[in-house]
């Protein structure tokens, strides 16, 4: 029992350990990028928007469909056959003969194939639309994932900071602790004032008071990066060199040029401005007809002949137009909101 318990403290002392191991730049960035709310929000958007380009195209493609259907009517079709106009003697109470057209049971079963020939370029425009859905997605997810990594670098640089200032003030709490005792020892044999003393001692306090409000603001950054890489418990920012920032080579043309091709921020501009022209190419397409082609394979019975009644395959091919002329100005309106966004 006593090994349990021991083992048990010697797992909780460990796992403790391994919890305020300190947290250097590296990992916080691949913390940030695993384990970040946001980021995973986004991610998942992404790969919705990936889905919708796959389904946008696979509309654009022939599609196979499979039709059963089996039915019973309690009336048939009949057709009688006129002996009585033939001229022929017929006996008394003759029953003029008939022929059923079909049977009681209907079943049918079919094969077929569609495919869009036109649409007025909407099904294309579909596919341009989810692209720059995708598009826009991925940027937003470049924006995040940059805010993301500037976030931890500020937090590591303002850490740094703190833990430089922390070094300087233990070494003026040093030197001051070291001038306290020799003023003390002045003071003993009567060579300072008790005044002399005291100042020294308020600069000291002074300094602690600064040391601790100074481990505060530590424990806050920690607590702040444990926000941003949602971690369950903070862990003390590591102590690292900051590198030193050299001036740029690079003209200010030439800095604005980069940051027009590379800031997501302006990204998304264009990917805003192209996809509002898409939406005004996809409303002029509502003026074109539909155009589309299909062909079925049928077994079923009755088939084309209604006087057999037997099992018969057959095939039917043909194109179908769909246009519509007049919706209450509808598609002219959508045409308007579409222009207005894009101005």
């Amino acid at each position: 029992m006593k090994f349990h318990i021991t083992l048990f403290y010697v797992l909780l002392a460990s796992t403790s350990g391994q919890a305020q191991a300190p947290l250097p730049l590296e990992e916080a960035l691949r913390l940030a990028r695993q384990n970040n709310l946001q980021l995973k929000k986004q991610e998942q958007r992404q790969k919705f928007a990936e889905l919708e380009v796959a389904i946008k195209r696979g509309q654009r493609l022939p599609s196979l469909d499979f039709n059963a259907s089996t039915s019973y009517t309690d009336e048939i079709a009949k057709l009688d056959i006129p002996v009585d106009k033939l001229g022929l003697p017929l006996p008394p109470n003759f029953a003029a003969p008939s022929v059923e057209l079909g049977g009681h049971d209907r079943t049918d079963f079919a094969l077929g194939v569609r495919q869009p020939i036109f649409t007025g370029g909407r099904l294309r425009t579909l596919v341009d639309l989810a692209k720059t859905a995708l598009a826009s997605e991925e940027t937003r997810l470049a924006f995040l994932q940059q805010q993301t990594a500037y976030q931890v670098h500020l937090l590591f640089y303002q850490a740094q900071n703190l833990k430089k200032e922390n070094r300087i003030q233990a070494s003026s709490l040093n030197r001051l602790t070291t001038q306290l005792t020799q003023m003390r020892h002045l003071l003993h044999a009567a060579q300072v004032v008790a005044y002399d003393t005291l100042q020294v001692l308020n600069q000291a306090l002074q300094v602690k008071i600064l040391m601790e409000q100074n481990l505060r603001d530590q424990r806050l950054m920690d607590l702040q990066m444990a926000r941003v890489l949602d971690l369950a418990a903070a862990r003390p920012i590591a102590e690292i060199e900051l590198p030193q920032v050299g001036a740029f080579g690079l003209s200010l043309d030439s800095l604005k040029a980069a940051a027009r091709q590379s800031r997501p921020e302006l990204r998304s501009v264009q990917l805003g401005q192209k996809s509002s022209q898409l939406n005004r190419k996809m409303a002029r397409g509502n003026y074109f007809p539909e155009i589309g082609a299909e062909a079925k394979y049928h077994y079923g019975k009755p088939a084309l002949n209604q006087v057999a009644n037997e099992w018969m395959d057959y095939t039917t091919v043909g194109v179908n137009l769909q246009w519509n002329l007049w919706r209450g100005q509808q598609d002219r309106h959508r045409v308007q909101e579409a222009e207005v966004e894009y101005t």
